[in-house]
């Protein structure tokens, strides 16, 4: 897991952000294995940072669909489903018309997604 010193003056949201953002990359880099179970308290320690802003960057994690909250038992990075990316790049499914595939929403979501990382 990447840790970035924290300055002493840094705003709750900037901590927040810089929090999501490490979490974030660790997902995509494969640090943070779909399955692995944390506590806040643990990626409060790794990032020298309160809880708060490690709850913030979790919430907005859990809305995106990368995270779980167990509640009163840390939270998990959610498991791939398979079937959901076969479905992006099946031309049938994505309805093939004259040779070309559309680009659908979720897998313009995704690459936009794996492009900011």
């Amino acid at each position: 897991m990447t840790t970035q010193p924290q300055s002493p003056k840094a705003r709750p949201e900037a901590l927040a952000e810089r929090v999501y953002q490490a979490l974030k990359a660790d997902i995509f880099a494969f640090r943070l294995m779909p399955g692995d179970r944390f506590s806040e308290s643990e990626i409060a320690g790794r990032m020298a940072v309160s809880r708060t802003p490690v709850r913030q960057a979790l919430f907005r994690l859990e809305r995106e669909g990368f995270v779980e909250v167990w509640f009163r038992s840390g939270w998990q990075i959610k498991n791939f489903d398979f079937a959901w990316f076969e479905s992006l790049y099946d031309p049938h499914r994505a309805g093939v018309r004259g040779g070309k595939t559309p680009l659908r929403p979720a897998r313009a979501a995704v690459c936009r997604a794996v492009k900011r990382t």
